[in-house]
């Protein structure tokens, strides 16, 4: 049993997250492994993910105002407009205006009230925050914002970033436009141009809404570009660099064969590893042909069908996009197997009138990714950050396709590392995805890079460093 010594020794966690469940799946796994280790854990969070923070043994502390929402089940009844917003840089503008800079006054509110409770339930204990890397509601407070009741400094943060990493450089440009490195002397001048006019024309109208949330609503007294230091001369800072940097450190979750080489990182950041698989619950309830798929992964070689896992994300929802063409595009292969999850549960997928379902295909509304990817071949995706280190912890080499969110940035990593093929749309035809799964199950190069990343990833234990990181700032 803990003595009570030894409990006030140990800070009080606070995790902050985004009201996205792609966001918040990586930060109730590491929530999780903290309540294990013995911290006491508290989840700040939409009122529609309360369910899944209490699994976890954290104490479930709700948002308040705008940013009490649910993107999952809420995105499209807040903004109808959203689904009409074209994908792209332009979508990317439409998230950081409308649902990034119009949180930041609830988040930040939310926040206070987070650290205030915290002080007032245990005043000698330290308190340390792990903030998931876009969510809006601690950027103010590293701008001089008020303090929370009970606080003369800020309490040290964390920064957990489970996407792609936010910090433009000379040797990449910004984020969102899926540009490869290049640190040669004509590649950093494109990239510092771009960043330049992306910033001072394309950003220009979102920017100065950010600066007067910022200075006006929330009360901040240091500059935007304050975070950066003397990077912010060095080049143009993108959209959510601010709330990727703003940190004491940064956590970037993933191994370094999976980020683009920057000579010019941070000094507050490393590397934290891809997020371990995750254990599957006791009595999990698979889908009605599972025993099939089990089944058919213990034939020999020569008998074995190849499985291909093909999935979307939970934010846009258009089967049309992956999963109808890749049914399609493989549906004559009686050689393999296609194992389709709509991402969502009580999804269906709807079939054209005259259509019936291949021999070969099998649908599921939601499996647990790493359930699948175990018995895998390839995984055919549009998802985001996190399922691109999914693949990579379970080895599967992948056909990457969207171009919505962090989609076009996701690509490319996964393409770079050498493990996916990137077919650059986010509306594939069958003929692309055939040809790219086809690539894939007849090139060895793919699966044993994939293999060898896998390898790679295991060397890190990301959890650990979590920790590690986490308490080292409170010394």
């Amino acid at each position: 049993m803990t003595s009570g010594v030894e409990t006030l020794k140990k800070p009080l966690v606070l995790v902050l997250c985004s009201p996205a469940m792609g966001h918040m799946n990586p930060m109730l796994q590491i929530a999780k492994d903290l309540v294990r280790r013995g911290h006491d854990v508290f989840f700040l969070a939409s009122e529609g993910y309360r369910e899944q923070v209490e699994r976890t043994g954290a104490f479930f502390l709700p948002h308040k105002g705008f940013i009490n929402y649910r993107s999952e089940t809420d995105l499209h009844q807040l903004f109808p407009q959203f689904a009409d917003v074209p994908r792209g840089l332009r979508q990317l503008l439409w998230i950081h205006e409308k649902l990034w800079i119009n949180s930041i006054p609830s988040a930040l509110e939310s926040v206070r009230a987070a650290l205030a409770s915290l002080r007032k339930r245990a005043p000698q204990r330290q308190v340390i925050v792990l903030c998931e890397s876009m969510y809006s509601g601690i950027l103010p407070l590293k701008l001089g914002a008020e303090l929370p009741d009970g606080y003369t400094t800020l309490p040290p943060t964390l920064g957990i970033s489970i996407m792609p990493a936010m910090w433009a450089s000379v040797d990449t440009g910004p984020f969102g436009f899926g540009l490869p490195a290049d640190d040669s002397n004509a590649g950093r001048m494109r990239n510092i141009v771009i960043a330049k006019q992306f910033a001072e024309y394309v950003c220009k109208e979102s920017f100065t809404k950010l600066a007067d949330v910022l200075q006006h609503i929330c009360g901040t007294t240091k500059p935007l570009d304050s975070v950066y230091g003397h990077h912010a001369q060095v080049i143009h800072h993108g959209l959510w660099d601010a709330s990727w940097a703003c940190h004491d450190l940064t956590l970037q979750m993933c191994i370094p064969a999976l980020e683009l080489s920057r000579s010019d990182w941070p000094s507050n950041f490393k590397f934290g590893g891809a997020l371990p698989r995750k254990e599957i619950p006791s009595g999990y309830q698979y889908p009605v042909w599972w025993d099939e798929i089990v089944a058919n992964s213990t034939k020999h070689e020569s008998e074995r069908k190849k499985v291909v896992f093909v999935a979307q994300g939970t934010v846009v929802q258009d089967y049309g996009d992956m999963i109808l063409p890749t049914i399609r595009g493989l549906a004559n292969r009686d050689d393999l197997i296609v194992m389709a999850v709509l991402g969502a549960k009580g999804a269906e997928l709807r079939l054209k009138d005259d259509e019936t379902l291949p021999l070969n295909t099998r649908v599921v509304d939601y499996l647990l990714y790493d359930a699948a990817l175990e018995h895998s071949d390839v995984f055919a995706v549009t998802g985001g950050y996190g399922t691109l280190t999914h693949g990579v912890t379970n080895g599967v080499p992948m056909v990457l396709a969207g171009d919505s969110e962090d989609k076009i940035e996701v690509s490319l990593r996964g393409e770079m590392a050498g493990c996916a093929i990137s077919l650059r749309t986010g509306k594939p035809s069958q003929d692309e995805i055939v040809k790219a799964v086809t690539a894939i199950l007849e090139n060895g190069k793919y699966r044993s890079r994939a293999q060898e990343l896998k390898r790679e990833a295991a060397k890190f234990n990301p959890m650990d460093i979590v920790e590690r990181e986490m308490l080292a700032l409170l010394k």
